[in-house]
């Protein structure tokens, strides 16, 4: 038995291109082998000489943690469900979400400067379209909602950072 399953932020018929756009086809070995490459093309972003095995499995898995979030949250054709409750289309960037700011502007945030920066962009931007749609930065932004359950306005750091480093 074969299934593909797809979301949308939008509609169903957004989520039935997406997964026409993102895997037309039905090769599941396939699709394993190209998440592979992405992921090994993502940590060969920083390589590490370690004592064991044991250590460059702990670095790996800190370092996978630190591409989980935030998470595009558009759809193949640019439109998603903004913090306005109105469907918007992004404008030359990925729309993203979880945004858990207080937990990672101090560390994860300017290690994405450097190792990520074409990510950056998309975060700034959608602080920004966030910022026009609910009229703040976001403090937890997830998924569409302000959950608003940190203290601080840790966007601003983040912000500041990137511009910054360009």
């Amino acid at each position: 038995v074969y299934a593909k399953v797809g979301i949308s932020p939008v509609s169903a018929e957004n989520a039935m291109l997406n997964i026409k756009a993102e895997i037309p086809g039905w090769d599941f070995n396939k699709v394993v082998t190209d998440a592979d490459a992405a992921w090994n093309k993502q940590f060969q972003k920083i390589v590490i000489k370690a004592d064991s095995l044991s250590q460059m499995k702990k670095f790996y898995t800190a370092f996978y943690h630190t591409m989980i979030a935030p998470s595009i949250f558009n759809d193949v054709n640019g439109e998603y469900w903004g913090t306005d409750k109105k469907v918007h289309k992004n404008e030359g960037f990925n729309n993203v979400t979880t945004f858990s700011l207080w937990d990672t502007y101090r560390s994860n945030n300017p290690l994405s400067t450097i190792i990520h920066p074409e990510h950056v962009n998309d975060m700034i931007n959608s602080m920004l379209a966030i910022y026009q749609q609910q009229g703040s930065l976001p403090v937890w932004h997830l998924m569409a909602n302000e959950t608003n359950c940190m203290v601080g306005y840790s966007a601003v750091p983040v912000v500041a950072d990137a511009l910054l480093k360009g």
